[in-house]
């Protein structure tokens, strides 16, 4: 909804620091009910309810979702880079069907590999869908239901900084999810929704839980998009702004400084490249030793593609082919050893057409739509870091920046003049 349009009647929308009235009707509700829901029903399910940790009422409302919302995704959202990502999706599905995949899970393999391949991709549709009809009403129902999984994780999970390998749900996840809702938060404050006050009040509890869980990676994202927004909300040719920026960069590295010497998460970075030291079995003797656990599996999975170069192992395999016997810990490596390069090049194409569309948004002419693109490009680099580390395919709230990459404005294209030959007399010309 644009700014013209929060007045009727000569009185102000209704405006609050989270929710606000917009452009949704009925059926957009149910959709974004539906997207919250399925964010939090997994802590939901394993921490409260105790039930369906295998998500099927989820599923049925996605399912309900996009039969309802069919016709608007087919016209919004259902073009170039995302529809490039669900064919992969689609091909992820059928080629770890026929690879036996599902073998991986202890029952329901099939029905839980369907929902591993195919849910995230039809979340970013409706995600997409909704935000190209209210791009800031889109954005408050996601910081809704990330919030409510962060306060979830808080007080459900058992997470303390002492406890985070015993967890129902891997901190990395918990700690992804956190990281994202700060991104949406600061995406909130640039798009002139959110106060300075109000977001550092919000943001205490996500950066608690970040610290709680230990995880390199989220704090990782976390920096990169904030030095990111320091950069873009400040006037670097002025001196004035120049100096807050100074100011704003030396108090976050006086921050992450603190946090490297007193947190474990500082503890964890610095035991990053003796990590296999612990265990020689398995150590490569190669520079990818310094990179931990990751690096093991770098080093493991190369000679699988190598074997199996065009169509992979199989979505799903990995674990039951590397002598580690761990998950897929980098969403790179799931696309190229599991998939291929049958769904790692496309892969590829739609995470540049994300990165190029947001830099691209840059360029609007609209001071608030320019900012919102340079922080979901800081946002895509921050995830091209943790799918480095991480598997993000079933992470749903990365799939909730990929859509809102995907809606974000471009400016307006400019109309090329057109040079026309004409052949014939002038007065034919005239008479055109």
């Amino acid at each position: 909804m644009t700014d013209g349009q929060q007045k009727k009647n000569g009185r102000p929308a209704l405006r609050l620091p989270i929710l606000k009235t917009g452009a949704f009707a009925a059926v957009d509700w149910f959709v974004a009910f539906t997207v919250t829901l399925t964010f939090i029903w997994k802590p939901l399910s394993v921490w409260v309810l105790g039930f369906d940790a295998a998500g099927r009422v989820p599923f049925v409302l996605l399912a309900l979702s996009l039969i309802l919302y069919a016709k608007r995704i087919l016209r919004t959202s259902f073009r170039f880079p995302l529809a490039l990502y669900c064919l992969v999706a689609l091909y992820m599905f059928v080629n770890g069907y026929l690879q036996q995949g599902y073998r991986t899970y202890p029952s329901d393999g099939i029905y839980l590999m369907f929902c591993a391949a195919l849910q995230a991709p039809a979340i970013m549709l409706l995600i997409a869908a909704t935000a190209k009809k209210d791009f800031d009403t889109t954005v408050d129902y996601l910081i809704l239901g990330l919030y409510a999984y962060v306060l979830l994780a808080l007080f459900c999970s058992g997470l303390t900084h002492l406890n985070r390998l015993e967890l129902k749900i891997n901190a990395n996840e918990i700690a992804l999810y956190t990281a994202i809702l700060c991104i949406l938060m600061l995406l909130k404050f640039f798009r002139r929704r959110l106060d300075f006050l109000s977001l550092v009040i919000l943001l205490l509890i996500p950066f608690f839980v970040i610290i709680e869980t230990g995880s390199r990676m989220a704090l990782a994202m976390v920096a990169i998009v904030l030095i990111a927004a320091i950069f873009i909300k400040q006037n670097l040719r002025s001196a004035r702004s120049l100096a807050i920026s100074i100011l704003l960069i030396g108090t976050l590295i006086a921050g992450m400084s603190y946090i490297m010497s007193n947190t474990l998460i500082g503890e964890r970075i610095r035991g990053t490249t003796t990590q296999t030291e612990k265990n020689k079995s398995v150590g490569t003797s190669t520079m990818l030793d310094k990179f931990g656990d990751r690096g093991l599996q770098y080093f493991y999975s190369w000679p699988y593609f190598l074997q199996n170069p065009v169509f992979g192992i199989g979505f799903n395999n990995w674990i039951v082919y590397n002598p580690l016997k761990l998950v897929c810990h980098s969403e790179y490596m799931v696309q190229y050893v599991e998939n291929g390069l049958v769904a790692f090049i496309p892969y590829m194409i739609f995470f540049i057409g994300l990165l190029r569309r947001t830099l691209s948004g840059r360029k609007h002419k609209d001071r608030k739509w320019s900012q919102s693109a340079g922080i979901l490009f800081a946002a895509m680099l921050a995830i091209a870091f943790s799918n480095s580390v991480l598997w993000s395919h079933d992470q749903f709230c990365v799939f909730a920046i990929y859509a809102l990459c995907f809606a974000v404005e471009s400016p307006g294209k400019q109309k090329r003049r057109r040079i026309r030959f004409v052949l014939g007399s002038h007065a034919k010309t005239n008479g055109e």
